[in-house]
């Protein structure tokens, strides 16, 4: 991801309802599905501006890594000082040291993604978890991934098998922004058939709505958070979350 839209998703990500409910449930399944009597180590994948980071410090030992400069700049000027410039699929860290990694929306950037998958699983202890979100359906493709180098968006099935056949064993799986889809889907059509007419170069586009109009959405999302970590599943969904251990 360039510089420009680090900075963007740097204005945006404290108050945006997509940041704020994507981040609420990483951390509700984190509280679920990880021990809650031991201090954790932590690795971040792709920690971007370090506001989700940030938010893992309750948790245990944090670590992240972004292949941006900027991106680790503006994670240090935040305080956070395990952060590194490194490639997903080349981490320089030792096997088997980490207890949690995360990637919220990461591996549809990286082209060898079963490559970025077993090395999340290397760096992993015994049993350990990997959390994740990334985009889904790609009826929803359009200008927006290109400008985010994206390289895919995944269908559920898909990014089971890819965890599978890279050694992990999925505890829980699920569509979200589930309540959002056709709303979302419409736009991006809109959005896709402006920038194939337009001369401009693609870049994202984020709706700024009215302060209300951003908490009800936000109010939508942690709905679907909470019936996320209590058992359902949605049939389709703008992302997926995926929570799985190491084999």
């Amino acid at each position: 991801m360039n510089e420009y839209e680090i900075n963007k998703i740097k204005k945006l990500e404290s108050f945006y309802w997509w940041h704020i409910a994507r981040r609420e449930l990483a951390i509700s399944l984190i509280k679920k599905y990880l021990p809650k009597d031991i201090t954790l180590t932590i690795l971040d994948l792709g920690c971007g501006t370090g506001e989700f980071l940030g938010e893992l410090s309750s948790f245990g030992q944090l670590n992240g890594i972004d292949i941006s400069p900027c991106a680790v700049k503006l994670c240090q000027e935040r305080g956070l000082k395990h952060v590194y410039q490194e490639d997903i699929v080349n981490l320089q860290f030792s096997p088997e040291l980490f207890d949690l990694v995360t990637a919220l929306d990461i591996f549809e950037h990286i082209e060898d993604d079963k490559k970025a998958f077993s090395e999340s699983r290397r760096v992993l202890k015994k049993k350990g978890t990997l959390l994740l979100t990334v985009p889904a359906n790609s009826c929803l493709w359009s200008h927006h991934d290109i400008a985010l180098s994206h390289k895919r968006r995944y269908a559920l099935s898909e990014l089971k098998r890819k965890l599978v056949l890279s050694g992990f064993k999925i505890e829980r799986i699920s569509y979200c922004i589930f309540f959002l889809f056709l709303p979302i889907f419409l736009f991006r059509m809109v959005q896709k058939i402006y920038f194939e007419v337009s001369l401009f170069p693609p870049k994202t586009v984020y709706l700024i709505f009215p302060k209300f109009i951003n908490t009800v959405f936000l109010w939508l999302c942690e709905l679907e958070n909470l019936l996320i970590k209590i058992g359902v599943n949605f049939p389709f969904g703008v992302s997926i979350v995926c929570v799985a251990t190491k084999n």
